[in-house]
C-alpha cells in the first residue's frame, strides 16, 4: 500500500548482518523525538541484502552544517539547542539500557525543519533497562525522569565493555586505552565524553586533541590542569564541557544530571533555531540571489559585527575574474585531468580495504576496531583563546574548505535546462579522462551518470540501460568512482547531486571539487 510518505532506505549487505540486527533490535525499543525512527525492515534473500526504512532527514548531517557555517562553528545558542536535544535522546536511550558508542556529528541528522535525530546504532550495546517504563517519564522539552536516575553512578556489569570501539577523535580515554590493554569501562559514561567532544566541535569548529591519550599534547594539558577553553565561550558552556570531558569517568555527570545544568535549561536550549538554520541552508544555494547577506549572518549569530563572509570579501574582485574565466577554463580542465585519474584509482583501490575495515566492526563478540570516519576529520584546536585567531580562521583551515564542498553536494537552483546541464557534466568528465554511462528517463527530467575508471581516455556512453544484475555487478566490482545525478526542479531549474559509492573520501572530495570548478559556468560562475 502506498502512503506517499518520503522515506530513507539504508541498504545493508550480508557482511554487516550482526550490525544490522543489532540496530534493528535497538531501534525497535527506542521511540523518542531525538532518535531516528525506524519505519520498517525488509530482507531480500535473492539480493542477499537487508533494507531498513527510516524517516527521511532531508536536512543532512550535523557535520555538514558545522563546516558550512561562515565562521566554521555554531553560534552558542544554536549549539545549545542541538546539544540539549542530543542529551535528551541519550538520557532516554540510557534509561532503556542502550549505549550508542559512536556519537559524533556525522551520526546526527537533521530533518527538513532542522530537528535533530540520533542515527547509526550499528555499534550500540544493549543491556537490561535500569528503570522500568512505568517509573520513567521523558519528554523532549524537559526530559523529566522519575523513579531514580536513568544513568546511575553505580554501573551494572551489563553496561561494561572492554573493546576499542567508536571513532578515535570522539573516544573517551578509557576506550582509547583498550587498544593496548583491554579493561572494563562504562559504555554510558563513554557516551557522555563523546557528547562533550561533539559540543566542543559545535562551539569551536575543531577538536581539542586527536586522541584522549597522555601522549597527545592537547589531552595532556587537560589531565595536567593547564588546558584553557576559548575565551569567547560562556561560563555555562564551559561548565557543561568540563562536566563531560572529565578524564576520570566516575566523575562525569550522567545524561540526566547534565539536563539539570542551567545552560541546558534556558529558553535558547529549548527553542528550535529555525531562522538561523534557514539562513545557513540558503548559503549553499545555486542561485546567488538566495545567498544570505552579511547583515543576516550577523543577525542570526553566524558572524560577529564587523566580520564578513569570504564571498562578500571577494565580491569586488569577482566581476573582473569572471571575465577571464572562459579563457582559463581549458587550462584548468587540462591541469585537473592530469591528477584526477590517480584520485580515481585511489578511490577504487581503497574501497575494498574500507569495506573490510567496516565489516570488522560487526563481530558478535563485540571486539571492535576504530570505526572508519565517513567524513574528513576536523582540525585540532588546542584551547584557542579567541575565535578570531589566525589558526582558527576558516580561510586558514584547509579542512573546512573540504567540509564546505561536502555541504554543497546539494547543488540546486541551476538556471539551465536538464539537457544542457547533462552535456556540461559529460564534457567535464571526459576532460578528466573518466568513463561515463549516461542513463536518462523517458522525458529527460532525470539523468543518472555512473562514472568509472578508464584507461586514460574519457569515454561517454549515451543512453545506456543497465539491468539490475549488471548494476549490482558494477557496484560489487567497486569500479565506480562516483555517481552524478541531474534532477529537474521547479521553475525550470535543476539540481546536480554527486555521491560517493565507496572508497577513499579524500580522493572523492578531490574529484568533486574539480567537477564543481569545471561546471562553474552552469552556476553563474559559483564555486
Amino acid at each position: 500500500m502506498s502512503t506517499g510518505q518520503l522515506v530513507a532506505v539504508k541498504v545493508c549487505g550480508s557482511n554487516r548482518l550482526a550490525q544490522t540486527k543489532r540496530e534493528v533490535d535497538i531501534l525497535s525499543v527506542l521511540k523518542h523525538p531525538s532518535i531516528l525512527g525506524l519505519i520498517a525492515c525488509s530482507i531480500s534473500v535473492e539480493l542477499d541484502m537487508t533494507f531498513l526504512v527510516f524517516e527521511l532527514c532531508s536536512g543532512g548531517e550535523l557535520f555538514n552544517k558545522i563546516v558550512q557555517s561562515p565562521s566554521g562553528h555554531f553560534p552558542e545558542h544554536v549549539a545549545q539547542y542541538y546539544f540539549r536535544s542530543l542529551v535528551d535522546g541519550v538520557a532516554f536511550m540510557h534509561s532503556k539500557g542502550v549505549a550508542h558508542r559512536d556519537i559524533k556529528p556525522e551520526n546526527l541528522l537533521l530533518t527538513g525543519i532542522h530537528e535533530l535525530r540520533i542515527s547509526d546504532f550499528g555499534l550500540s550495546r544493549m543491556s537490561v533497562p535500569e528503570v522500568s517504563s512505568e517509573d520513567t517519564t521523558s519528554t523532549h522539552n524537559n526530559a523529566t525522569h522519575k523513579g531514580g536516575d536513568a544513568s546511575p553512578k553505580n554501573d551494572s556489569l551489563e553496561d561494561m565493555a572492554n573493546s576499542f570501539c567508536g571513532s578515535l577523535n570522539y573516544m573517551a580515554p578509557e576506550v582509547c586505552q583498550c587498544v593496548w590493554i583491554p579493561a572494563p569501562y562504562s559504555t554510558k559514561r563513554s557516551d557522555i565524553w563523546s557528547a562533550g567532544m561533539l559540543l566542543y566541535v559545535m562551539l569551536v569548529g575543531g577538536i581539542p586533541w586527536k586522541r584522549a591519550l597522555p601522549a597527545d599534547p592537547g589531552y595532556s594539558k587537560l589531565i595536567n590542569g593547564t588546558f584553557s577553553f576559548p575565551s569567547n565561550l560562556s561560563q555555562g558552556a564551559i561548565e557543561v564541557l568540563k562536566a563531560c570531558l572529565q578524564p576520570d569517568a566516575s566523575k562525569r555527570l550522567t545524561a540526566v544530571e547534565l539536563l539539570e545544568l542551567p545552560w541546558l535549561n534556558s529558553s535558547q536550549a529549548t527553542t528550535l533555531p529555525t531562522k538561523e538554520m534557514d539562513v545557513l541552508a540558503r548559503s549553499v544555494s545555486g542561485d546567488r540571489s538566495e545567498w544570505p547577506s552579511n547583515a543576516e549572518y550577523v543577525d542570526c549569530g553566524w558572524l560577529q559585527e564587523g566580520e564578513s563572509t569570504s564571498t562578500e570579501a571577494s565580491s569586488s574582485s569577482s566581476t573582473s575574474s569572471s571575465t577571464s574565466s572562459s579563457t582559463s577554463s581549458s587550462t584548468s580542465a587540462t591541469s585537473a585531468a592530469t591528477t584526477t585519474q590517480s584520485s580515481a584509482e585511489m578511490l577504487t583501490t581503497s574501497s575494498s580495504s574500507s569495506s573490510s575495515s567496516s565489516s570488522s566492526s560487526a563481530t558478535e563478540d563485540d571486539t571492535v576496531s576504530e570505526r572508519p570516519s565517513k567524513r574528513p576529520r576536523l582540525g585540532v584546536s588546542l584551547g584557542v583563546s579567541s575565535q578570531n585567531s589566525p589558526e582558527n580562521s576558516p580561510e586558514e583551515r584547509p579542512e573546512l574548505h573540504v567540509g564546505r564542498a561536502i555541504a554543497a553536494l546539494g547543488w540546486h537552483a541551476i538556471p539551465h535546462k536538464t539537457t544542457s546541464v547533462r552535456d556540461a557534466v559529460k564534457a567535464a568528465l571526459a576532460s578528466l579522462n573518466l568513463q561515463a554511462l549516461v542513463q536518462d528517463n523517458e522525458d529527460n527530467s532525470q539523468v543518472e551518470i555512473l562514472v568509472t575508471k578508464s584507461n586514460g581516455v574519457g569515454v561517454v556512453s549515451e543512453n545506456t540501460t543497465l539491468t539490475k544484475a549488471e548494476r549490482r555487478e558494477l557496484f560489487q566490482k567497486r569500479e565506480l568512482v562516483c555517481i552524478v545525478r541531474v534532477l529537474e526542479g521547479e521553475g525550470g531549474t535543476n539540481t546536480i547531486h554527486i555521491s560517493r559509492p565507496g572508497g577513499d573520501m579524500f580522493a572523492f572530495h578531490n574529484l568533486y571539487k574539480k567537477l564543481r570548478t569545471l561546471l562553474g559556468e552552469m552556476n553563474s560562475g559559483a564555486r
